[in-house]
């Protein structure tokens, strides 16, 4: 018999007995020739060992704290028992598609097939002596779909080897040990005689991926690249609540770089991603639309935009994607990781065409602007129609603007809330001639963020600088707002989300800290508002503070109950993160008094990212996101952690830590 004829017997055998039947005695090599086989649909199997059909239930995988019951051991054992006979299986197959490859590959890939059929066997006993009957639960066929379309041997060894088992490198380590917690030394045994197979296997795997490869590839591009859409990187590794084993990894020959690259490798198993996208120039992208042109970043906005893009990591669920423009290297990405930030599928923006032929489900701008939704407007029919996180058209200029800060004061007719639009020139210069001897004002422009473009004036602030502030900003865009330069004593923000039926859900408060002035600096987070404000400021926010409708309210009342019914009608057509600016000021008679809305921001924030750190990081603390500028840092790194890469940040550098309270 031929080493062909025997791989044949083996993959189409409707028997066990046939499937592990050893080589027989003077088998000979088929010398290479050029062929090929036909794939079959299913290998061939009793009916008893048929994978499930679509739509059958699957049989949930217990976990390690669950081996204590013996039931629970038996499904372990029967899951691993279908994936070692599914590698006998490819295996046979990958002998008869590629009859050319080198003799040696081939010899391998007979020995190892004959280990496979081994460790089954193992598998087979143990269940027998537990009373489980192989086929008594539902059996996967995942793998064999994963693999066996493989076209070439390099895909062979980058799906089975180097994927399936090299995942095994996790599983049978990790369980191995679970095992021998619950007293089972015997199937502790099993798994530690298949861990140090599986260690062989999967250098063997990298072996002839080096000698197939192209030779200026890396291990880690030659790999991926041989890995067909669905399988990707994630497969290699078991999921989370199973330690990565990187030992195991260096023992089978794979470089730290390989191994580190996987190691914060993610990508969705199963739930179709939503795709996450840092836009922070949105309300200039807004202002350029609304006159007719395009917005032209300049150094510091694309710097704004390619140091801070890692922070959208922390709205992300590890099943995610996030879009970037240029990733973290695996090095600090690494280091996010074991920080215990969950990290999210990561995909270069150059190769967002990719994504055309990906299920997805929706798209999490940090705005919807005019500059995201033209990026994903080519993949809008992608997600389903019932995706919570739809494509749309560019919010209306007017939900980016200042004016909703005078519109929902009006709507809801709260004092000591002074902000006045204006579109003409005249009227501002009237309105400042007439106000400035009462006390400095804050110009800002109608569509802006984090301080940025303020201009606070004086009565002895000189005219010329004025006028060309407000001509400057009336010619780029159709309004500006002028407020009272208030002394500040604390800035806050109140965080909410709109679900698309409209209900708005309050999720926290979060201390803004701000510069003299009153440009954007970080954000503090905390489990209770106390732990934010100064003692005497919480007494005063849980006093009645706030008057609206000829009404009183405390901080709480008017944040969490009566400005949320007005945020859906000030935004129509509006799901997704919102905003609300307020402050902290010394009044006139020295007294503490509240700005309830001093802007509103239909959009992701910097304190939403920080509530999210929070949240992963430290959810019972008083954590701090700070935003450094790098030319202000004395070559020391700030205390914390770093959130996008030190290495590669230009102008920006933001910083999670935690504060004492």
């Amino acid at each position: 018999m031929t080493v062909r004829e025997y791989a044949e017997s083996i993959l189409l055998a409707k028997t066990l007995e046939g499937k592990l039947a050893p080589p027989p005695a003077g088998m000979t090599l088929d010398p290479p020739h050029k062929g090929s086989y036909q794939t079959p649909d299913l290998p061939g199997r009793p009916e008893l060992l048929m994978p499930r059909r679509s739509g059958e239930t699957r049989t949930k995988i217990p976990s390690s704290e669950q081996l204590g019951d013996e039931d629970h051991r038996s499904v372990l054992l029967h899951f691993f028992c279908n994936h070692e006979l599914i590698a006998v299986e490819l295996m046979a197959l990958a002998l008869l598609k590629f009859p050319d490859a080198p003799d040696a590959f081939r010899r391998g890939l007979l020995h190892t097939l004959q280990e496979e059929q081994e460790h089954t066997r193992l598998y087979l006993d143990r269940m027998a002596a537990t009373g489980t009957v192989f086929g008594e639960h539902s059996l996967s066929r995942m793998i064999w779909d994963h693999i066996a379309p493989m076209t070439s041997p390099i895909e062979y060894v980058s799906r089975l080897s180097l994927t399936f088992e090299q995942s095994n490198l996790d599983y049978a380590n990790h369980y191995s040990k679970a095992f021998a917690r619950v007293g089972d030394e015997t199937t502790s045994g099993l798994l530690a005689q298949i861990y140090k197979d599986e260690i062989a296997h999967v250098g063997y795997g990298l072996k002839w991926l080096r000698r197939f490869k192209k030779q200026q590839e890396t291990d880690w591009d030659a790999w991926h690249r041989s890995l067909a859409h669905p399988l990707t990187p994630v497969r290699a590794k078991a999921p989370g609540g199973i330690p990565f084993n990187r030992e195991g990894r260096k023992k089978a020959g794979l470089d730290d770089s390989f191994i580190e690259q996987l190691q914060i490798y993610q990508r969705s198993r199963g739930r179709t991603p939503f795709v996450h996208f840092f836009n922070p120039n949105c309300e200039a992208h807004a202002a350029a639309s609304a006159m007719g042109t395009a917005f032209q970043g300049n150094k510091a906005s694309r710097h704004l935009e390619e140091d801070l893009e890692a922070l959208i990591l922390a709205n992300a669920h590890p099943d995610d994607l996030a879009l970037l423009r240029i990733p973290p290297s695996p090095h600090h990405l690494k280091t996010l990781k074991d920080a215990g930030l969950p990290l999210p599928e990561i995909l270069p923006l150059h190769e967002k065409d990719e994504l055309a032929t990906r299920k997805l489900g929706g798209f999490c701008p940090w705005a919807w602007s005019p500059d995201s939704s033209k990026l994903f407007e080519n993949l809008a029919d992608n997600p389903t129609s019932n995706t919570l996180h739809p494509w749309r058209e560019p919010l209306p200029t007017d939900q980016f603007s200042k004016k909703l800060t005078s519109r929902i004061v009006e709507q809801l007719d709260v004092s000591n809330n002074e902000s006045h639009t204006f579109s003409s020139l005249r009227e501002a210069q009237s309105f400042i001639e007439t106000n400035l001897v009462t006390g400095p004002l804050l110009l800002k422009p109608s569509l802006g963020c984090a301080g940025r473009g303020h201009l606070a004036i004086e009565r002895n602030s000189p005219q010329e600088r004025t006028q060309s502030w407000l001509e400057k900003v009336l010619n780029e865009q159709d309004a500006l707002v002028i407020e009272p330069l208030l002394p500040r004593l604390l800035d806050f923000s109140a965080l909410y989300d709109i679900s698309q039926n409209g209900d708005v859900r309050f999720l926290a408060f979060t201390r803004l800290i701000t510069d003299s002035r009153g440009h954007y600096r970080g954000t503090q987070v905390a489990p209770k508002i106390g732990n934010l404000f100064p003692s005497d400021l919480t007494i005063l926010f849980h006093q009645d503070c706030i008057s609206a409708g000829g009404k009183h309210y405390s901080g709480p009342a008017f944040y969490k109950r009566l400005l949320p019914r007005s945020l859906s009608t000030l935004l129509p057509h509006y799901h997704g993160p919102v905003a609300v600016d307020a402050l902290f000021y010394q009044s006139e008679n020295s007294l503490a008094q509240v700005r309830p809305i001093v802007e509103v921001n239909a959009r992701c924030s910097m304190g939403r990212i920080a509530h999210n750190l929070r949240r992963k990081l430290s959810p019972d603390s008083v954590g701090q996101l700070t935003i450094h500028r790098t030319k202000e840092l004395s070559g020391e790194l700030p205390t914390g952690l770093a959130i996008n890469d030190p290495g590669k940040a230009k102008s920006f550098l933001a910083v999670w830590s935690e504060v004492p309270f």
